[in-house]
């Protein structure tokens, strides 16, 4: 009787100590996220509702480092360790901070989590000149809408791209720019009214076009 008894207490203590493994490690899998010792920071920067490329965030505390925002206004510092940053931005020219908006934020950065920082930015008002940046693939803003007479001026701030009108024969359109690297700018004055659709031509084909309306 008592081996028998002892036996099927054996049998028991078997899935009892699986169990109590399976609990201890709950929660800790790599696919959960329980062993992730470090965190992000990244957000957006947008005027309008639209995404502001080209600005530049610089990263201090315990990483410095810097990132360019994308066609979307969006970057991001992956892989931080854990604590307290400060992340300032430098917008590209033609913009300005929103009223209110400073230019240095600080972060906490928390084991496996996304700390969001974001700005809000205003295209600025130079007298009768619209600034568009071309960058990644996007044009910032990507549709304006000026009066006759105005101009507007692209700023490529990283790549390399061009501004050609879809119909270079229309009435009032620019002849085509060439390519334009990273700093480089173009401007129009527009001395006619309508639409004036134009596109990149390297990029095209992701989406990298505009359109001036001049009423």
């Amino acid at each position: 009787m008592f081996r028998r008894s002892s036996g099927l207490t054996a049998g028991r203590a078997i899935p009892f100590a699986l169990l109590l493994a399976l609990a201890c490690s709950d929660g800790s899998g790599p696919g959960d996220g329980g062993n992730s010792t470090t965190g992000t920071i990244g957000g957006t920067v947008s005027a309008a509702g639209a995404g502001v490329s080209g600005a530049t965030i610089a990263l201090a505390g315990g990483a410095t480092g810097e990132r360019t925002t994308t066609g979307s206004g969006a970057y991001q510092f992956a892989d931080l360790a854990p604590g307290a940053y400060t992340v300032t931005i430098t917008l590209p020219e033609g913009f300005s901070l929103a009223q209110g908006e400073p230019a240095a934020k600080a972060a906490t950065v928390t084991a496996g989590q996304t700390a969001t920082v974001d700005w809000s930015a205003v295209a600025d008002d130079n007298g009768g000149v619209t600034v568009v940046t071309a960058a990644g693939t996007s044009f910032t803003p990507q549709n304006v809408t000026i009066a006759v007479g105005e101009t507007v001026r692209w700023v490529v701030n990283n790549g390399t791209h061009t501004v050609t009108p879809d119909n270079p024969g229309q009435t009032g359109a620019w002849t085509g720019t060439g390519q334009l690297s990273g700093g480089q700018q173009f401007e129009h004055t527009f001395t006619t009214a309508g639409t004036f659709d134009y596109h990149c031509i390297p990029h095209q084909s992701l989406g990298m076009t505009g359109t001036v309306t001049v009423q």
